[in-house]
């Protein structure tokens, strides 16, 4: 019979040995740094853009009309990584969650929401409660730019957690800023639900609150937007550039902004259902002279 009495030691070894690599593995996966998961080439989104939709946001998530963003913002002004698990459903509507989970390149993690596709000149609006604490940012706004192969055109609504009595508007058109302005609301904007919306023609941009005109591009400004871009919503906070307008973070974690409904209306379209046809208190767009006449002169124009 074979003698492997010396063979026994090493052997004894053997598990141990496999037993600390694991171990070793295990720490490194959690410890070490990750790489940044990079921006997607969105600009390659073959889902058939620019119709009307009404979107009343429920228990799930619609993959084929919506993206859920799941990258990170390595050297961006905003300070959190986009991941998946950050969104969520139920019946009172889709939540973006911020929390002081870290990406590989920032201090938090939160959700942003995005319509598939490309949309350009009409109405857009959105139905949402902000949350509350300095330097949050939670906004519904359009968007193109580098990530879609496009010049940077924007059209935005931000609701700042530092004083939510406010709102800021804005818009970019190929990289150039509009005139900015703070709209006092008359109402705490993380109370409760209200619609915020904004039209968009080929030669002006006018904001709506509760379907009262609010303001509208001032003549002489930066020029309209042309770029159809996409639908975006997301609840996010800033580099140390961006404290001296979203203020110093001082917000508790984790917390969330909530979205009951998006909607937009082609300019050339009168019949789809938007989010203010079934909003209680908000002003029917049919009984409003300004956003009747300026769709319908636009769209005669067109």
């Amino acid at each position: 019979m074979p003698d492997d009495s010396r063979r026994q030691p090493a052997r004894r070894w053997v598990w141990p040995i496999l037993v600390l690599l694991l171990i070793v593995l295990i720490v490194g996966y959690f410890l070490l740094p990750k790489p940044p998961r990079s921006v997607p080439n969105l600009s390659r989104d073959t889902y058939v853009s620019g119709a009307s939709f009404v979107n009343w946001f429920s228990s799930m998530h619609d993959d084929a009309g919506w993206y859920r963003a799941d990258f990170d913002n390595a050297g961006h002004f905003m300070q959190v990584g986009w991941a998946e698990d950050h969104i969520g459903f139920d019946q009172d509507g889709m939540s973006l969650r911020l929390s002081d989970q870290p990406s590989p390149t920032n201090r938090h993690t939160s959700g942003e929401y995005q319509r598939r596709g490309r949309y350009g000149f009409g109405r857009y609006e959105v139905v949402m409660r902000a949350p509350v604490g300095s330097g949050l940012v939670t906004s519904f706004f359009t968007h193109t730019g580098p990530y879609f192969d496009d010049p940077h055109d924007e059209i935005d609504f931000e609701v700042l957690g530092k004083d939510t009595r406010r709102v800021y508007l804005n818009w970019y058109s190929d990289g150039k800023e509009g005139e900015a302005v703070w709209h006092e609301l008359g109402f705490d904007a993380a109370k409760d639900f209200h619609l915020y919306a904004f039209e968009w023609t080929p030669e002006t941009i006018r904001w709506y609150v509760d379907g009262e005109l609010v303001y509208e591009r001032p003549e002489g400004s930066a020029p309209v937007p042309q770029t159809p871009g996409r639908i975006i919503a997301n609840l996010w906070t800033g580099s140390t550039k961006q404290y001296s307008w979203h203020g110093v973070p001082a917000f508790s974690v984790p917390v969330e902004a909530r979205y009951k409904c998006m909607s937009f209306r082609r300019i050339d379209d009168t019949q789809t259902p938007q989010c203010s046809n079934s909003w209680a208190g908000v002003k029917p767009l049919r009984d409003d002279p300004i956003a009747a006449v300026s769709l319908r002169d636009a769209s005669d124009g067109k």
